[in-house]
């Protein structure tokens, strides 16, 4: 099927549009698997002569989210318009893609709420901080409220790390640090520790059994024969519960 110009450009535009809304920074596996996908819904569309069929909307649609990411950041977007390079920032490196798992590098204001608005709340924020008994609830209201603006800051101007405890002081509660991360990347960042932390458990065990056996750190073998002691006593339990299933 030979495909019209203004098709393909219709096609392309849905497609780097609804990309953009993902990520505007794909990786070049995105790109395949949306060329694939396209083909594979609608194999009319397979380039003929073409091994794979999609090599060529793969192409194309780079190129095309090149283009949009230059309109996203001419109409003010800013996840976009933080990586565009003016005056002296030209001659150096400047990439602020997002990383991996981010899912809001740099988001748009909330709606209804101005820049003053967002600083209002944030002046809000100092003043909160400064009490004895903090509103823990005010305060995530308010973080959440802001966290475009915080965004905007931190990744755009990269400021000293002295300027942001000034400025966000509350960023450095352990709550917020934790509510934070859940913001970028909508992850809970204790959750994702203890299970990364579980996946090292039998390693670290290991290790910590070679240091006792060197007759270095007693303490630390009084530790693991505890931690033996309540592992064969569960397997015992376990056992024995199974036995009992058995025989009803």
């Amino acid at each position: 099927m030979v495909i019209p110009k203004g098709m393909k450009t219709d096609i392309l535009d849905t497609l780097a549009d609804s990309m953009s809304k993902i990520s505007p920074y794909p990786e070049r596996q995105h790109y395949e698997n949306v060329a694939k996908a396209l083909v594979e819904k609608h194999p009319s569309l397979k380039e003929p002569g073409s091994g794979k069929g999609w090599y060529g909307w793969f192409h194309s649609l780079k190129f095309k989210l090149g283009n949009y990411r230059q309109k996203l950041s001419a109409a003010g977007c800013p996840e976009v318009r933080v990586n565009k390079r003016i005056g002296e920032d030209a001659k150096g490196s400047r990439v602020k893609k997002s990383k991996k798992g981010e899912v809001h590098y740099c988001p748009d204001p909330p709606e209804g709420l101005s820049a003053e608005d967002m600083e209002g709340k944030r002046k809000m924020i100092e003043v909160e901080m400064l009490k004895k008994d903090l509103d823990h609830q005010q305060i995530e209201e308010l973080m959440s409220a802001t966290f475009s603006k915080r965004r905007k800051e931190i990744v755009g101007d990269q400021p000293l790390i002295g300027d942001v405890m000034t400025r966000w002081p509350a960023m450095f509660c352990e709550r917020q640090v934790r509510a934070e991360f859940k913001r970028i990347v909508s992850t809970d960042l204790l959750e994702s520790f203890l299970n990364g932390l579980d996946d090292l458990v039998p390693r670290l065990l290991e290790v910590y059994e070679a240091v006792t056996k060197s007759g270095k750190k007693p303490a630390l073998k009084a530790i693991l024969d505890c931690v033996k002691k309540d592992v064969s006593r569960r397997a015992e339990n376990s056992k024995i519960g199974h036995q009992v299933l058995c025989l009803q």
